[in-house]
């Protein structure tokens, strides 16, 4: 091998080495970006559930409150 080869060689090595590092940081920041959405969609799911539970908190007492009234 000559020294041009050697040196084209190389430089193809460290460009295939920098475009794998690049495409794995771009998945790794795809995969923390959809991590992020589910945690947002988490958020939501907990904020349902509490206002169901305040709605039924809430009914109870307006069953207990029409209780009082036929009592």
């Amino acid at each position: 091998m000559n020294k041009n080869n050697i040196i084209k060689l190389v430089v193809k090595i460290i460009l295939l080495s920098y475009n794998s590092y690049i495409s794995f940081i771009n998945v790794a920041n795809a995969d923390n970006a959809a991590n992020a959405d589910n945690a947002a969609n988490a958020d939501n799911a907990v904020n349902a559930v509490n206002a169901v539970n305040v709605a039924n908190a809430d009914n109870d007492d307006n069953a207990d409150n029409d209780d009082n009234i036929f009592s």
